[in-house]
């Protein structure tokens, strides 16, 4: 498939990057942080974007990213309106969510984060015929997300979010997994989170 922001599925090496510090050093300066929580967050933010992509709205995406990587996300996805395209996204499923590390600069802490999804996702035209992918195939993709806080910011009290309740019709979503509900199709985003995505590849 040729969209931008879709890479190979492939199994990287528990570690993460060189370069980065491992995260037992950011819950030493930060003990507070919670490794599950942050992927729960991710996780739910990667299927978030997915969404946004199928739904052409990026807007639900606004308190969690940088203002310059929303402005790439709405221009990939006015890309494909303009076209006639719409990206159909099926099922989506976060298999993995994986620290790669931390780094400290320039007063700042960016954690660098890798998820892979599996979901169906192909393109359709204004008529509704499949352009791009397999509407009966699953797609596995790898991508990484890097998160920025300032450096003397500190986490605070964790709350467990795996499990929230969804807005519209209270039912329960497992964050985890998913950032739809299942039941009324309402998207259900985490609260809370003092991270802000700065890239993703």
């Amino acid at each position: 498939m040729s969209f931008e922001w879709l890479t190979p599925y492939h199994v990287m090496v528990e570690g993460g990057d060189s370069g980065l510090q491992p995260m037992s050093e950011l819950c030493k300066y930060d003990p507070s942080f919670s490794v599950p929580d942050m992927q729960a967050r991710v996780s739910n933010l990667t299927v978030q974007l997915l969404f946004g992509f199928g739904d052409g709205d990026m807007a639900p995406l606004k308190p969690y990213v940088t203002e310059e990587l929303l402005q790439e996300f709405q221009r990939q996805a006015a890309e494909y309106a303009e076209q006639g395209r719409k990206l159909n996204v099926v099922r989506p499923a976060i298999l993995r969510t994986e620290m790669l590390g931390f780094e400290l600069g320039k007063g700042e802490a960016r954690v660098h984060v890798r998820t892979q999804t599996r979901a169906v996702l192909y393109v359709t035209d204004r008529n509704g015929n499949v352009v791009d992918g397999n509407s009966t195939s699953e797609t596995f993709e790898s991508r990484t997300w890097v998160f920025v806080r300032g450096i003397d910011e500190k986490t605070g009290r964790v709350l467990r979010i795996d499990s929230q309740h969804c807005p519209n019709c209270g039912a329960p979503v497992n964050v985890y997994m998913s950032a739809r509900c299942s039941h009324c199709g309402t998207l259900v985003p985490v609260a809370h989170f003092k991270w802000t995505a700065c890239a993703v590849y």
